[in-house]
């Protein structure tokens, strides 16, 4: 008769096979109940359904397919060491997504990606991991295939036991998505990113945990999800490939209080002006949330600004970088605010989503639902200021300071003014929509997020680079789409239940 599990890690231990703290972990695994298992009816973002990509039956208990799949697990199990180890429980870490969410984001730093470019490719990503892991968990539950460890009674896992079937392997099917649509992203890359799908997929077999049946079919799954957003999504379709023929800008005269390539680099052309008409993933469309014209603008035609509105503005902004600046402690606390909001705000945001998921043990299905929603809201929340932006043309602080209030015209922002209007702030409406997300899902911790988007919002002012006034009406805007996110949340058939939200993925 089949050992109980918890025998069996405790024979692991002895092993030398599981890390000293399986025992805890493994108590979890004692209940029998099944992990989700109407998650493969939840709503997709691209697929139709969970159903959509057809993925054939497993090989019978009693055959000699999963017989000989069971002697090539006994014998990876033999060969396992502490570098294999290692990389088992690398692979392992929850929520299974995880390293591919850390991957990309290192992807989008070294490769230099721009903001809108990169709250659009991590939505990409997260919608197919999501898709992919809604598409698993369908066929799981059609096939019902027991793990490996049950039809052999000397096949040790080394990871706790997910409570779900085998196959497809989700984490496989993750791999297979989130690897494709990262190489499409990021050609240059491909063959590293091949590498560690491959290498994610064979942590399952030296784990014990999978058949090969199950990582190949769950690769299969999540490449063919892949495909279908890289078709349905791509740039032909979303309109991230249109290229900016210089119309449509709003200038002036030198001083005018428009946009004006600004110092010290002068970039040129500004960062994707069309990206306000890319296809959004929720809300209806970027101009139902076009923040209002921002103080001084006059619609005309032709349209101009009154910079005499501007300057105490700009006063304001010169005063709040000499605090930033100052050697204090009031001064080393802003600093540290802008160090934390640097770079895209889907950085930031996706490694507080993160903590959370794991903080309140998300099994996978509902963790990979929370990262779609954070990340289709980032990107639809980026868009909607690159419209307000390019509507408005609004000049940066820093020109205008330069032009007006600084005799030596030397005047620079603490971080680096971006090359595109400052009205309104791209990180602020990313915050205000992501926080209200991420409070819905996990209300105990409401407060917490919110602060975390009023210091995203303040680092802007804090680094000189944005008018208070591009925050806040940035900031309004996020926060009034983010019904649209949880709407779409609330009928997307995950009804909440207090057993099955807990993690065993």
């Amino acid at each position: 008769m089949k050992r109980s599990f918890l025998v069996v890690i405790a024979f692991a231990l002895a092993l030398g096979l599981l890390p000293v703290s399986a025992p805890e972990r493994a108590l979890a695994d004692v209940d029998s109940r099944p992990l989700e298992p109407q998650a493969g009816s939840w709503r997709t973002y691209v697929l139709s359904s969970g159903a959509e990509i057809p993925v054939p039956p497993p090989p019978g208990n009693g055959s000699l397919a999963t017989a000989a799949e069971l002697q090539e697990l006994l014998t990876l199990q033999a060969q396992r060491t502490p570098a294999i180890l290692a990389a088992i429980n690398f692979w392992n870490d929850s929520p299974a997504f995880k390293r591919w969410t850390e991957r990309e984001l290192g992807l989008i730093s070294t490769r230099g990606t721009n903001t809108t470019r990169a709250q659009r490719n991590l939505a990409l990503v997260h919608a197919a991991v999501y898709d992919a892991v809604i598409a698993t968990w369908h066929w799981k539950y059609t096939y019902h295939r027991p793990d490996p460890t049950k039809l052999n009674d000397s096949l040790l896992s080394a990871v706790p036991l997910p409570l779900h079937p085998s196959y497809p392997s989700e984490h496989a099917a993750i791999a297979g998505a989130a690897s494709r649509v990262l190489a499409h992203l990021y050609p240059l890359d491909a063959a590293a990113l091949e590498a560690e799908e491959v290498q994610a997929m064979n942590s399952r077999l030296q784990a014990g945990t999978n058949y090969r049946s199950d990582v190949v079919a769950g690769q299969a799954l999540g490449r063919a999800v892949a495909d279908a957003v890289i078709a349905r999504r791509g740039p032909a379709v979303d309109g991230s490939n249109l290229v900016w023929d210089g119309t449509g800008q709003l200038t002036g005269p030198p001083g005018s209080g428009f946009w004006e390539r600004t110092a010290p680099a002068f970039a040129f052309p500004p960062t994707t002006p069309l990206a306000g008409n890319w296809r959004t993933w929720v809300i209806p469309s970027t101009g139902a949330y076009l923040s209002p014209p921002p103080p001084g603008f006059t619609a005309g035609p032709p349209a101009s600004i009154n910079v005499s509105v501007l300057l105490p503005e700009a006063q304001s902004v010169m005063d709040q970088v000499a605090l930033t600046r100052a050697l204090d402690a009031e001064g080393a606390r802003r600093r540290g605010v802008i160090a934390v909001w640097g770079g895209v705000p889907g950085n930031r945001w996706n490694r507080i989503a993160l903590d959370l998921m794991v903080g309140e043990q998300l099994n996978l299905p509902r963790a990979a639902r929370v990262a779609a929603s954070v990340n289709t809201a980032g990107a639809d929340a980026i868009y909607v200021p690159w419209k307000t932006k390019y509507t408005y043309w609004t000049a940066r602080p820093q020109t205008i300071i330069r032009q007006y209030l600084d005799p030596t015209g030397t005047w620079l922002s603490f971080r680096p003014t971006p090359p595109d209007p400052a009205y309104s702030s791209g990180l602020s409406t990313v915050s205000g929509a992501v926080s209200e997300v991420l409070a819905f899902y996990f209300p105990s911790a409401a407060g917490a997020v919110r602060a975390q988007a009023f210091d995203a919002m303040q680092s802007r002012l804090y680094d000189g680079s944005h008018w208070g006034f591009d925050n806040q009406a940035g900031y309004a805007a996020g926060t009034a789409m983010a019904p649209q996110f949880i709407g779409r949340a609330l009928n997307d058939g995950a009804a909440p239940t207090a057993a099955s939200s807990r993690r065993r993925s």
